[in-house]
């Protein structure tokens, strides 16, 4: 049986996944793959700010 996770977690666990690709692309010296990950690091923060304004 599967886990159900909530939109919440859901959310933040790829928040932490795209900041871990984040860092590894930095890392590597990918600046357009990071400034793309980036844009998509703040959607998701922006959409997990407004689950917690609205509760």
């Amino acid at each position: 049986m599967a886990i159900q996770y909530s939109p919440i977690e859901r959310l933040e666990f790829g928040l932490r996944w795209e900041c871990a690709r984040c860092a590894y692309f930095e890392q590597m010296g990918w600046k357009s793959r990071v400034t793309e990950l980036n844009a998509r690091i703040d959607q998701i923060q922006y959409d997990l700010n407004q689950i917690y304004s609205d509760s």
